[in-house]
């Protein structure tokens, strides 16, 4: 029997984005190319797909082509560099610069420490 496939939505800032999580790999890509062909993106835009790898990458790809017939448009960043991108893009449309200093609450050290804080509360789920 396949592990289940389980969504997480997100409201707020990233109201467009949902995680998705299963023990079996087979049934996450399942999941994803079910999720992109229901809605696809127009062909200017491109999708996010946080991996940690680029073995990862080159096996999503590879199994999205085989079921699609295509893989393009994906974007595959690892999860620091989401978060850094997402931290500057916040920073950016707040200060209304287009290169502006990263707040140091972003900082890579300080965010470890705020995330691994998060993953013990009992309240966060």
């Amino acid at each position: 029997m396949a592990a289940p496939v389980r969504a997480h939505p997100y409201h707020g800032i990233m109201s467009l984005s949902t995680i998705v999580t299963s023990d079996d790999p087979q049934e996450l890509i399942r999941q994803l190319s079910d999720d992109l062909s229901s809605a696809p993106l127009s062909p200017f835009e491109t999708e996010v797909i946080v991996g940690q790898s680029l073995g990862m990458e080159r096996w999503v790809r590879h199994e999205f082509a085989t079921r699609q017939g295509c893989a393009a448009s994906l974007s595959f960043p690892f999860p620091a560099a989401l978060c850094h991108t997402l931290a500057r893009t916040l920073q950016r449309k707040a200060s209304g610069t287009s290169n502006p200093q990263l707040d140091p609450r972003f900082d890579r050290r300080t965010l470890t420490w705020r995330i691994f804080a998060l993953l013990e509360d009992p309240t966060v789920e």
